[in-house]
């Protein structure tokens, strides 16, 4: 396995030029140690297009006690979770996700510290880590984990995992990219949370804080993103580049059961 060098896209954000390196390849970013002197929390974001064609891509990040510790991963993914769901492309980072992980306080707590990042290349699009940082744990704190499932052209279920002890959440949705503040926002006590009365054949990206008390919220965890499925009133083009596959479809769904849906595909060369 030959050894690669993470980079910069240009912007400011580390890069793993996944898109040009062979197959396979592990690129390795360390921080300088880092003192633990309370108990602490690693965030960071990312962005990566995962693809079918290119499927063993993967992420890890793993942390080590100074001077002599071993290291050991705290966060990893890889194959189809290696997907941000951001509108990452084959070269391109997407809006970033954040990923929150709590570090064990009976194991780093008091203790110096060392983090890296571990990519490994399976030829796939480039990887994205950016906006690394070590903290106090809050008080409140964050939801990770941000998923949409059981989509239909007018809603979907948001769920996120509850990193704390709360029991209400508030959620702000609305279209791809939108400027959070200037959404729809709803609280809600169940997670999942079904999420009704959405546009069909549209995308939408979704933010979620937690609760804890009476004016005491955790920081937004997001965006996530999700598109509904197309109905019978509703049309749209894709334009697939090279090795895309069905993964990039768009969905449809008749509006009556019975009724037929007509795709037209064009094949060329622009």
């Amino acid at each position: 396995m030959v050894a690669q060098s993470w980079g910069d896209n240009g912007s400011g954000i580390a890069l793993a030029n996944f898109w040009s390196w062979p197959n396979p390849t592990d690129a390795i970013m360390s921080t300088e140690p880092i003192d633990i002197s309370v108990d602490a929390r690693v965030r960071f974001d990312w962005s990566h297009l995962y693809s079918a064609t290119y499927p063993l891509d993967s992420l890890s990040v793993d942390v080590k006690v100074l001077p002599g510790g071993t290291w050991t991963s705290i966060w990893g993914k890889g194959g189809s979770d290696l997907e941000s769901n951001d509108g990452a492309g084959n070269t391109t980072p997407g809006s970033m996700v954040t990923e929150t992980i709590l570090l064990d306080p009976a194991t780093y707590t008091g203790q110096d510290v060392q983090v890296r990042f571990v990519a490994t290349s399976g030829y796939g699009p480039d990887l994205f880590v950016d906006n690394l940082i070590i903290e106090p744990v809050p008080a409140c704190i964050d939801p990770s984990g941000l998923t949409a499932s059981n989509i239909t052209t007018t809603s979907a279920d948001l769920a996120w995992t509850e990193n704390g002890t709360a029991t209400s959440w508030e959620v702000e949705y609305d279209s791809t990219g939108f400027v959070q503040g200037t959404g729809n926002s709803v609280v809600t006590g169940t997670n999942p949370h079904a999420l009704t009365g959405l546009s069909a054949n549209y995308s939408y990206d979704f933010y979620v804080r937690a609760i804890c008390g009476v004016g005491d919220s955790s920081a937004w965890a997001g965006p996530y993103s999700f598109a509904t499925y197309g109905d019978c009133s509703s049309s749209g083009v894709y334009d697939y580049g090279n090795n895309e596959d069905s993964t990039n479809a768009i969905g449809f769904v008749a509006n009556t059961p019975g009724d037929y849906i007509t795709l037209t595909f064009t094949g060329g060369i622009n």
